[in-house]
């Protein structure tokens, strides 16, 4: 998702008028119930593919920003700050995404033509274009595509399902203390769709992780193709690759210094750091074990942590067992004194034999995989053959796409006479303020 920011602008000027979509609800008796500007759908002039604009109001209180997207009133309607866009940049430009070339500051580049040129299809001049600049935009989520290409489909399919297994093994089966009660407690991980074709979903705080096989032929799916070669050849790969995709939102890129585009270009070590936030969360740095610890493994540790373990890999939940209940005298220990405790058993028999005692061992032991941490690493930069660089988005045809697209809005701003816009400004930007700018890329 991209939101442009600009210097400030006045509506009323004739053709430069920059465009918008208000909503006007009511309430059951016909009455203004809601004013507040919409989701407009606008097509790429280059492959047909559509994204989604709407005007965006910052509204400045004690040094700090928010965005929003409602009008203070009828009168202030029309008057707003800049704009919001959410857009497959690859679909936008080269129509197609079934292979990519992460590249953070070409897609934000992407986005910002595709949003001049929808202002200026809408009758806005060359000086209200020259407000819409990647310079004044920041990012408030970032999708990277990781690939991984196996032999055969088979091989492929069968690597998607190792990730799922593991993934939910060490993220669904976690005891926790009681949940406060009313809480639906959803799992963190989740997959959508027949077990033959599925999407594996993780959903963390800061950022989520899916992971897919790209289908041929699915309804309501954007794909052009420049000839039937590369067709087959793009299709026939994408049946054996695993695609891991991972979005981080605007807090963890304002944490991490990356909310800003050109924080990317030249910093290959910015997506490996993505990348590392979905094989941290699958824990497979800990090197969790499969395999019943040997008891020559089990005698490292003290005897009452000898005990809880033996319980359980025998079945017992660690919060159930006595040594963690009760305290010396055999009364029932307070949730804070017992949760201390199992953090520190678990924590010991955890460093001493790669057993998680939070993790049931009938889970760990038949769906976390050994294997998986061998081929789930970075996979660096994806790099396309001669073949095919043209024809998805790449460092050969992302500069192409963009340059086309400009000399479209070009044209379209140089067919009319354009009067000059006023300006009012805005203040600075304050760092690690609220919601500023974002564009989504995947």
């Amino acid at each position: 998702m991209i939101t442009l920011f600009d210097e400030g602008f006045d509506l009323d000027l004739g053709s430069s008028r920059f465009p918008y979509h208000i909503n006007r609800k009511a309430d059951e008796a016909g009455n203004p119930a809601a004013l507040f500007y919409e989701w407009e759908t606008i097509v790429s002039p280059l492959t047909r593919a559509k994204c989604r604009v709407r005007a965006i109001i910052v509204d400045w209180m004690e040094g700090k920003s928010r965005v929003t997207h409602v009008p203070l009133d009828e009168n202030s309607v029309g008057t707003f700050d800049g704009y919001e866009i959410e857009v497959n940049v690859p679909a936008c430009l080269n129509g197609r995404n079934h292979f990519l070339v992460n590249g953070v500051p070409r897609a934000a580049e992407g986005a910002v033509e595709l949003l001049r040129h929808y202002v200026a299809r809408r009758g806005c001049g060359s000086a209200a274009l020259d407000r819409i600049t990647l310079k004044k935009t920041r990012l408030a989520a970032v999708t990277l595509t990781f690939l991984y290409e196996f032999d055969s489909p088979e091989q492929a399919f069968e690597r998607l399902c190792e990730l799922r297994s593991h993934a939910e093994g060490v993220l669904n089966h976690e005891l926790r203390p009681a949940k406060v009660k009313g809480s639906k407690g959803k799992q963190p991980c989740f997959s959508v769709g027949p077990d033959h074709c599925f999407t594996l979903y993780i959903k963390q705080r800061e950022f989520t992780v899916s992971a897919y096989i790209k289908q041929a032929n699915v309804p309501d799916a954007f794909a052009t193709f420049p000839n039937p070669e590369v067709e087959r050849e793009l299709l026939e790969r994408a049946a054996r690759t695993v695609r891991v995709e991972v979005e981080v939102h605007g807090k963890w890129l304002r944490d991490n210094g990356l909310d800003d585009a050109e924080s990317w270009r030249g910093n290959p070590k910015a997506y490996e750091k993505v990348f590392s936030l979905a094989r941290d969360t699958l824990r497979l740095n800990e090197g969790l074990r499969v395999r019943t610890p040997a008891d020559a493994i089990v005698a490292k540790l003290p005897a009452d942590h000898q005990t809880v373990l033996r319980a359980h890999l025998a079945g017992e939940g660690i919060r159930e067992h006595d040594l963690v209940r009760l305290g010396t005298d055999g009364s029932e220990l307070g949730a804070a004194a017992q949760n201390k405790r199992v953090s520190a058993i678990k924590c010991s028999i955890l460093q001493a034999t790669a057993v998680e005692c939070l993790i049931p061992w009938e889970i760990q032991s038949t769906k976390l995989s050994p294997h998986l941490k061998n081929w789930f690493v970075f996979p660096g930069e994806f790099v396309p053959g001669e073949d095919l660089e043209l024809h998805l988005f790449s460092r050969t045809s992302a500069p192409r796409a963009i340059a086309e697209l400009r000399a479209k809005t070009d044209a379209l701003v140089e067919s009319r006479t354009t009067p000059q816009v006023a300006t009012r400004n805005l203040p600075e930007w304050p760092r690690g303020g609220a919601l500023l700018d974002s564009f989504e890329f995947d």
